[in-house]
């Protein structure tokens, strides 16, 4: 190994070993780059999702609280159904939000493990 480097030192030359090594480094680096770019990019869907939820929340407690003053009706009876699915789609937006918080978070775990692995610390 040592003879190699001379050479390239002496020489200015790049193996191809050299060469591969720098190609495997900046393909790490890209990789490293995407998954930073993805792990944002589900956060902020993931805060997305849980304002949405809160709107539907709130409008879905608005529509289920609505009373006419005449008494009971075939409308009021309707909104307060649409309210309460709009709570219901809350929930789902919420959960929504979680999944999209949990995905970067398992796949920054497993890579890890993957990479100590390889590594020969596990």
């Amino acid at each position: 190994m040592n003879l190699i480097k001379e050479f390239e030192e002496e020489t200015g030359a790049e193996t191809i070993m050299n060469r591969a090594e720098k190609e495997k480094r900046e393909g790490k680096q890209k990789i490293k780059l995407i998954k930073i770019l993805i792990f944002i990019l589900f956060l902020a869907a993931s805060a997305l999702f849980f304002i949405a939820g809160r709107q539907l929340s709130i409008s879905g407690d608005e529509l289920t609280r609505l009373r006419s003053v005449g008494g009971t009706s075939i409308a009021e009876a309707y909104y307060q159904e649409v309210g309460r699915y709009g709570h219901a789609f809350s929930y789902f937006s919420y959960a929504l939000g979680i999944i999209c918080l949990s995905i970067p978070l398992v796949l920054t775990y497993t890579t890890k493990n993957q990479s100590q692995h390889e590594e020969g610390h596990l």
